[in-house]
């Protein structure tokens, strides 16, 4: 299934649903399709990434700019929709992250049993397949091709710092590893993966661009991912060492 349904923006009041709300959830407003995944507090213990959005309620922080979205593989601070701002839930789709042993990523549609791939697409800047495919064709023209690198994978027990730009990777989320993870590379972040096919891969005269295509990879898809990426420019993108 490629695209989300269409609907009207028939639903208000979404503080009033914090306390409620599902981390997991799709929602949409006018300013296009959105998830929630986190809260950031002050009394936040050291060892989570964030808390799920409805202790904001709990809290009478619904209007902090501490909420965490996912956004094209990146994690940024948020606003929470506000009382009287229109939306809709896609009923139906939820985020799927990595989880015990199975490594899939995606935003499902519960009803078809099958992934909404532009809603994929939206959240973590493209599917799991045309990431891997992007990583492959740039770890061959870098010489990283090494072993079982690249892959996507994930932590089961810990949150890591993207080697590149020191965004947070928390435990089960998706990244890429260009080598063990004891070394450098071995935890590069979905979206600092995604910084470097701007800065060296979005250009025509670019010579590794022509060499990504080169491996098969679709054109549509290296400039989807590199367009997307170029929109979180203005973004406040969470940290490793997060700031309060």
């Amino acid at each position: 299934m490629g695209r989300p349904p269409a609907g009207e923006l028939d639903q208000k009041g979404a503080r009033s649903r914090l306390a409620n709300w599902d981390e997991d959830s799709i929602v949409e407003s006018a300013s296009g399709p959105m998830c929630y995944v986190g809260y950031i507090s002050p009394s936040l213990p050291p060892d989570l990434a964030y808390f799920a959005p409805c202790v904001a309620a709990k809290e009478g922080a619904a209007d902090s700019h501490q909420f965490i979205r996912l956004k094209s593989g990146a994690l940024i601070y948020s606003f929470f929709l506000s009382e009287e701002e229109p939306y809709r839930t896609i009923k139906g789709a939820s985020l799927r992250l990595p989880r015990g042993s199975e490594d899939y990523f995606g935003v499902v549609d519960h009803s078809r049993q099958s992934e909404i791939e532009d809603l994929t697409r939206v959240m973590f800047g493209g599917t799991r397949e045309e990431i891997e495919q992007l990583a492959i064709a740039y770890a061959r023209a870098v010489g990283r091709d090494i072993g079982s690198a690249p892959r996507l994978t994930f932590s089961r027990s810990r949150s890591n710092a993207c080697d590149l730009t020191g965004v947070l990777i928390p435990r089960q989320f998706p990244y890429l590893a260009f080598a063990p993870s004891d070394m450098d590379w071995g935890h590069v972040s979905l979206y600092g993966f995604f910084r470097l096919l701007v800065l060296q891969a979005s250009s025509g005269r670019s010579p590794l661009r022509s060499f990504i295509l080169d491996q098969g990879v679709d054109e549509s898809v290296l400039n989807g991912v590199v367009g997307r990426t170029e929109h979180l420019i203005n973004e406040r993108i969470l940290h490793y060492m997060r700031p309060y």
